[in-house]
């Protein structure tokens, strides 16, 4: 099996802090479960993070005349402390303030895997994303296949566990294909597909004429501020 790498993405509105672990459930014998995170610094990860908004101050970086800046942050440059490592609730947590589109990724390849995270939202959203009906939206990205930042896109090619306020569990193809069992729903002026293990095969991609989100089945989201239990199976 081809490896892949796991992401986590941070949309300006994220405040959040997580914890990760994994492990491989093999055919005959479960291997134990190890950090994927060392809990003290990003040692194993690099960043990326695209353009950021107008209203972030960063000194050395260009704009242009409309006050816009001019190129992405980058690949494992970090001048607004997107991401840090705290302490929260008594243990390590990583703190993804959301500031800027962008996201941290693995640099270990995975298959046949098994991966755990808690998280939970904090307060604080940013431009443009900071209206109070706006969710607090993040992500984890799992069987990515391109480079952070190529072809101009601001989260890899990838297969998405959305992490959003209300949509924690939905699957979005992230510049994919992806076969998954599903039923729509009667709705107007199209369906919407849910999760159904009983239900037909259809492909989801960001491609005209397909639909690019299922939704889990069911919802077992807590309330934001409490923490969530996330588990992946590849």
């Amino acid at each position: 099996m081809n490896p892949f790498f796991p992401s986590l993405e941070s949309h300006r509105v994220f405040a959040g802090f997580l914890a990760l672990t994994v492990g491989c459930a093999l055919a005959k014998a479960e291997e134990p479960w190890r950090p994927l995170w060392n809990g003290k610094d990003l040692t194993g990860w690099t960043t990326w993070m695209i353009k950021p908004h107008p209203s972030a101050v960063i000194p050395g970086m260009e704009k242009d005349a409309k006050g816009e800046y001019t190129a992405p942050i980058g690949l494992n440059r970090d001048p607004l402390g997107v991401f840090t490592v705290v302490q929260m609730d008594g243990q390590p947590a990583i703190r993804i303030s959301g500031q800027s589109f962008g996201g941290m990724r693995c640099t270990t390849p995975l298959s046949n895997y098994r991966l755990k995270l808690q998280f939970k939202w904090g307060e604080k959203k940013w431009a443009p994303r900071d209206k109070p009906e706006t969710p607090r939206d993040s992500g984890l990205l799992y069987h990515v296949h391109t480079a952070s930042g190529a072809e101009g896109r601001t989260w890899e090619r990838s297969v998405e566990l959305q992490i959003q306020e209300g949509d924690v569990g939905d699957l979005y193809a992230i510049g994919s294909a992806i076969f998954v069992k599903s039923t729509p729903s009667a709705t107007n002026p199209k369906p919407v597909y849910h999760y159904d293990p009983n239900g037909k095969w259809r492909v989801f991609s960001q491609e005209p004429g397909f639909e690019g989100r299922c939704i889990k089945q069911p919802d077992a989201e807590n309330p934001s501020g409490q923490w969530n239990d996330v588990e992946l199976v590849c």
